[in-house]
Order: C-alpha cells, then sequence, then structure tokens
C-alpha cells in the first residue's frame, strides 16, 4: 500500500527540478510511497529530466499535459495519486533531509488528518529563517480552520501541507 504521494508540478524549472526531486529521494527507500512529476507543458527539459528519473525509479511517474496552470497540475497529480496521504513539492523548492523521514514518522505513530509543515524562507545571501506559526506539537481543528480562513498565519501554501485522502472525497 501507498502511504505518501508526492505530488510536484513542473513548469519550465530545468534548473531546479533535479535538486528538488533528489532531496526527496535521498538516502531513502521509495517503500510506500510514490512521486508524480506533473510536467505542465514545459518548453525546456524539465519533462526530459522528470523522465530520466522515473526510468532509475519505479516509485517516480511522470505525466505530460498541455500547459494549464499550476492548480491544473496539482489536480491531474491527485488524481493519479494512491497514496492514503498526499503531499505536494514545488519544482523550484527542495526539502530538508528528514522531511520524508519525519513525514512517514508521524504518519505511522499518530495517523493525523493533516500536517502543517514548518519551512525555512532564505534570502538572496543565503541566510535562511524557519517559519513556524504555531509550537511544535498538535494543534487543534478549529484553530486550524480559523487561521486558513484569515490566510495571515496560516497560509493556504499546498507545500505546507500533508493531507490524509479523505479530504478529498466528495
Amino acid at each position: 500500500m501507498i502511504q505518501l504521494s508526492i505530488i510536484i508540478p513542473v513548469y519550465n524549472a530545468e534548473r531546479y527540478i533535479r535538486r528538488c526531486i533528489h532531496s526527496i529521494i535521498a538516502g531513502h527507500s521509495l517503500e510506500n510511497i510514490e512521486i508524480i512529476c506533473v510536467d505542465d507543458g514545459s518548453k525546456d527539459k524539465s519533462g526530459e529530466i522528470c523522465e530520466d528519473f522515473s526510468k532509475k525509479y519505479q516509485n517516480i511517474y511522470v505525466i505530460h499535459q498541455t500547459n494549464q496552470g499550476v492548480a491544473s497540475a496539482r489536480n491531474t497529480g491527485l488524481s493519479m495519486a494512491k497514496g492514503e496521504y498526499i503531499a505536494w513539492v514545488d519544482s523550484d523548492d527542495y526539502v530538508e533531509t528528514r522531511w520524508l523521514i519525519d513525514i512517514l514518522s508521524i504518519i505511522r505513530n499518530k495517523h493525523p488528518g493533516m500536517i502543517l509543515l514548518d519551512y525555512y524562507e532564505e534570502d538572496i545571501s543565503g541566510k535562511k529563517n524557519k517559519v513556524l506559526p504555531f509550537k511544535e506539537g498538535d494543534i487543534n481543528q478549529s484553530d486550524v480552520i480559523y487561521e486558513l480562513s484569515r490566510d495571515t498565519i496560516l497560509r493556504s501554501y499546498l507545500w505546507r501541507y500533508v493531507i490524509h485522502r479523505s479530504f478529498f472525497k466528495d
């Protein structure tokens, strides 16, 4: 059973996509996960780079579509995902070494409806600043809903969340 589907919408990201995918898979077995790269009509070599990864790793899949925008690419990936949980990573981003390990551990031990991820903002000089709007640990559902509706503290960036598949039914 696939525990986690990671969807990467890709558009003209040949400068970044290798680093993005490598950061997810580095040092990990891809057991129980899948990575779905949705090439949204890239005019550069992004799609070919993703295909190269899919030839090397059986759990990396590539879907090519005409350019329809990032929301469409994410929805295409979602329609193909087999995982119990869904995560997104933007093609110009990369994840920390423990990202996958920590997510899978939380899924196995807590079975949450959603995981809210912290992240780093990197300035021009390369300095990283950690962004985490809540103290580490559990937060309640009403706080999450309230803050998402305000879109100030909790921004509605999909790459900040790992969401249980049941959320997307109906």
